[in-house]
């Protein structure tokens, strides 16, 4: 995390110069510039301390204790500080800096809070003109759509209309006093219809909107009782009831 745009001051500890920055108004860190370091018991260390206000004042951020690194250690092992080090940087902190901090940060803690809140604004700004790009986004899409949603009704009131138009000319005969079987189709209305055990192969199907389907196969259950009916380019077969009523737009007879 970076702390260079948060308000600062370099302050003089019996260690050497510390660097405070001010994150909010309840968040201050401490910590040597990258040239500087602070000497502990004749030892040069470099410095992370977080510390946090609360109810019962500031103090040391519990999950992110005092860090100090030595500066001259031969290899990664050797950088670890000694307890008396760190406790001596504790103890200034909690004697000496920390009782001090009202009045050595008087200014810099409300321009910490202001950066904050300008910081969540710019945030919120940002999100709000994503959103209203995946909003732009969104009607964009749901016009197209809708334009497809309207060609495509066009369309099957069309082929409905094609449909009824042949049907009208092609209606089987029916015997006088024999009222015809009739089914509901969506989009097309009341139609004539015959049981599925009159099927033939080459007979042609009406459905809802319009579509229709040549028969390419029909075979008939171990009972006897119901029939599997299978559909030219098709390989969704249909099972129906002998007495199940079916849109026959065209017999093979």
């Amino acid at each position: 995390m970076s702390y260079s745009l948060y308000p600062e001051r370099e302050h003089e500890s019996p260690f050497g110069p510390i660097r405070i920055a001010v994150t909010s108004g309840d968040h201050i860190h401490l910590s040597t510039d990258s040239d500087k370091c602070i000497t502990v018991n004749t030892v040069a260390y470099t410095l992370s301390v977080h510390l946090k206000l609360t109810p019962g004042g500031w103090t040391i951020q519990a999950d992110a204790p005092i860090y100090m690194s030595k500066v001259h250690a031969k290899n990664y092992r050797d950088t670890a500080p000694s307890r008396a080090a760190v406790a001596k940087v504790r103890a200034w902190i909690a004697e000496k800096f920390i009782p001090v901090i009202p009045d050595l940060l008087a200014d810099l803690l409300p321009r910490a809070e202001q950066s904050c809140i300008e910081r969540e604004i710019e945030s919120l700004d940002s999100n709000i003109a994503e959103l209203e790009k995946q909003l732009r986004e969104l009607k964009a899409s749901r016009a197209h759509a809708a334009e497809k949603l309207k060609a495509l009704q066009s369309r099957i009131r069309q082929t409905a209309q094609e449909q009824r138009a042949n049907d009208a000319g092609s209606v089987p005969a029916i015997p006088h006093g024999i009222p015809p079987e009739r089914i509901h189709l969506q989009a097309v209305g009341n139609v004539p219809a015959v049981k599925a055990s009159e099927l033939q192969v080459g007979d042609v199907l009406r459905w809802n909107f319009g579509y229709t389907s040549t028969i390419e196969r029909i075979t008939p259950n171990q009972t006897g009782s119901m029939i599997t009916v299978e559909f030219v380019g098709s390989k969704y077969p249909r099972r129906y009831r002998l007495d199940t009523l079916v849109a026959r737009v065209k017999s093979k007879e």
